[in-house]
């Protein structure tokens, strides 16, 4: 008995450490500035930190931190909670706008990130959820896909920096292209079943006060594991404006 007690014992202090080892704690206060900086600066050689643009909690566990480098680079970092303390997961020198995925799975955790650079006059990005057209074949019936063309038009003033959540009429829509895209029945079926697969994306116009784009800079990032996804500019060709009447 004394040793069914033992491993019994043994095991639940096993599952207690293992548990205690995943679990990442309540979130503690916010790194100050000094640590930010330092840990940028640690995180890669190519950055070096002059100032830091604003501290933007973006829910309990992460945290948005656009910069200003040494060379006049306007950048963003990335910080996570994890592991029981504050950690910077990515870094970019520039601040070109990006989805940043809170949590993959929920769009509605899904923000527009951006820092731009007073130097490319930049006026109003004006940010679009897209859909092409599109038409399918499953189980004997046709289905039409509508198109999608929905904007977010963001000034940019004296605050060139942001983290936007997706609006509610965007989640409202991917959701139902979600709904709309899961599989029928077994894999094998939907695999040749032709059956519409989600087409939504999101890109981006930039306005420039001069009517002109600069000239384009390179680009650096370093990433610890962000879920980071860059947005693509959309030329004017890829969206749908109303004609006017002769």
């Amino acid at each position: 008995m004394k040793i069914k007690a033992f491993i019994f014992i043994a095991i639940g202090l096993l599952a207690a450490a293992y548990w205690y080892s995943q679990w990442d704690g309540t979130p503690g206060p916010l790194p100050d500035k000094q640590s930010i900086i330092h840990a940028i600066d640690r995180m890669s050689n190519e950055i070096k930190v002059k100032q830091l643009a604003a501290i933007e909690q973006l829910d309990s566990r992460h945290i948005f931190v656009p910069f200003i480098s040494l060379y006049g680079e306007h950048g963003m970092s990335f910080w996570k909670w994890e592991q029981k303390e504050w950690k910077l997961i990515r870094i970019d020198n520039n601040g070109m706008p990006h989805i940043w995925k809170l949590d993959g799975k929920d769009p509605a955790k899904h923000v527009v990130v951006y820092h731009a650079d007073p130097k490319d006059e930049i006026e109003k990005l004006t940010f679009y959820l897209l859909r092409n057209r599109n038409a399918y074949f499953h189980s004997g019936q046709y289905f039409y896909v509508p198109r999608v063309q929905l904007e977010l038009p963001i000034s940019i003033g004296e605050k060139n920096y942001g983290a936007i959540p997706f609006p509610e009429e965007w989640l409202q829509l991917m959701e139902s292209d979600r709904k709309q895209s899961q599989p029928l029945g077994n894999a094998m079926h939907s695999m040749f079943s032709g059956q519409q697969r989600s087409t939504m994306y999101v890109g981006y116009q930039p306005h420039y006060r001069g009517g002109r784009a600069p000239e384009g800079r390179g680009s650096y990032s370093k990433s610890g594991g962000a879920d980071v996804t860059f947005i693509p500019i959309i030329n004017e060709s890829e969206l749908e404006r109303p004609r006017p009447f002769p």
